[in-house]
């Protein structure tokens, strides 16, 4: 992508999440009373393959992810697609991936990598569930696992 779109265009807004982000993440603000963040050690591959306190991997699936965005990416229409366009870009030039993440046209994507490859999609609704709802015409020639 970088290579493609230029290193000045290519916006980092995540990657690893080492154990003392997610115990940061974890912890709640003493003044508001909210989280620090979100991560799902799970699922998302953030955490690569950092291993918890019992030498389980915290994600099964290893790999690594990252949340990105590309400057500056125009639309054909409303600028609220451009993370559309990035999703139909990376599909287009079959670029390996194991999940990718699309939270909506003004947020970045989320992509992982790992020996699996699974190429899953999804979206999220308003409230940050996940859904699949909205990705057919993506999925056409991917190995999409439900």
């Amino acid at each position: 992508m970088i290579a493609h779109f230029g290193k000045d265009r290519f916006q980092l807004t995540y990657g690893f999440c080492s154990k003392d982000l997610k115990r940061f993440l974890a912890q709640k603000d003493p003044e508001t009373g909210i989280k620090n963040g979100r991560v799902d050690p799970s699922r998302d591959q953030h955490m690569a393959h950092e291993k918890n306190r019992n030498g389980k991997y915290y994600c099964s699936h290893l790999g690594a992810a990252c949340d990105f965005r590309i400057l500056g990416l125009e639309s054909v229409g409303e600028a609220a697609l451009k993370e559309h366009r990035l999703v139909e870009w990376i599909l287009e030039q079959q670029l390996p991936f194991d999940s990718l993440y699309y939270y909506g046209g003004k947020r970045p994507i989320h992509i992982s990598y790992s020996p699996q490859q699974r190429q899953n999609i999804w979206t999220f609704t308003d409230g940050g569930v996940p859904t699949r709802k909205g990705i057919k015409s993506w999925i056409k020639g991917t190995n999409q696992v439900n």
